[in-house]
């Protein structure tokens, strides 16, 4: 099945890649005087400058942080494509471009991993949510909608929201609950933000048709019949 894709993707990933590097200064030799007026000797000022980020030690954090952000991103992309179950450590470390001895430098086991693969690509997308609903205004409904339920996400598994992925998966992991669920509290709260919507009960309602949607998009066996289901979800949606 192939569906033309173009529009934003309902879980994107940003980057912070900027590393700030501050350098003190010497302050210019300062002259002490006795009484006398005789110069007794230069010392340098109080270094008071900020910590060196060339320092080894921040070196070494900065570079294991950006490690362990390469593994969560092809984590991210395996675990969509091909199931929680269907990957192992050792295909995720070689996605990254890593041995498998490092990973349990970075996490105590796969388990730990899909935690926060989870955790993090759900917090991200409520926090784009929350985003678009600031800057937006009335507008933000029609936009989270359209943007969710755009056809080419049906086929972008590698970036595609976890609900519509690993959700299941994710479900069979109770530990993990928690911090899935405060995102989806986030979601459902922004979408209550455009609906006429006094106890939340239309929010959930639209919340669970653009996932089911999405899903029942990709069983479809054909283009036609995926935009037809994706329609029909946005048309109830917004009314």
């Amino acid at each position: 099945m192939r569906v033309k894709s173009g529009a934003m993707t309902a879980d994107d990933t940003m980057r912070d890649d900027n590393t700030t590097r501050d350098s003190g200064a010497l302050a210019p030799g300062l002259q002490d005087q006795s009484a006398g007026g005789r110069q007794v000797h230069d010392r340098k000022a109080p270094d008071h400058k900020a910590p060196d980020h060339k320092a080894p030690g921040h070196k070494a954090l900065d570079h294991k942080a950006q490690t362990r952000q390469r593994i969560l991103e092809a984590a991210g992309v395996l675990f969509r494509q091909h199931g929680i179950d269907g990957v192992g450590v050792d295909a995720v470390m070689r996605a990254a471009g890593l041995t498998h001895g490092g990973f349990y430098g970075h996490f105590a086991s796969k388990e730990a991993l899909v935690a926060e693969v989870a955790a993090a690509s759900l917090a991200r997308a409520a926090t784009r949510w929350e985003r678009i609903a600031a800057q937006d205004g009335a507008a933000a409904l029609a936009a989270i909608v359209g943007s969710y339920l755009d056809p080419g996400h049906v086929v972008a598994l590698d970036r595609a929201c976890v609900l519509t992925t690993l959700g299941p998966e994710v479900a069979r992991r109770p530990e993990q609950l928690p911090a899935i669920s405060d995102s989806v509290r986030r979601m459902t709260a922004v979408l209550r933000q455009g609906l006429p919507d006094a106890d939340g009960t239309q929010a959930l309602a639209a919340l669970s048709t653009m996932v089911g949607a999405v899903v029942l998009a990709r069983l479809a066996d054909d283009p036609a019949a995926a935009e037809a289901v994706l329609a029909a979800a946005k048309a109830a949606v917004l009314g």
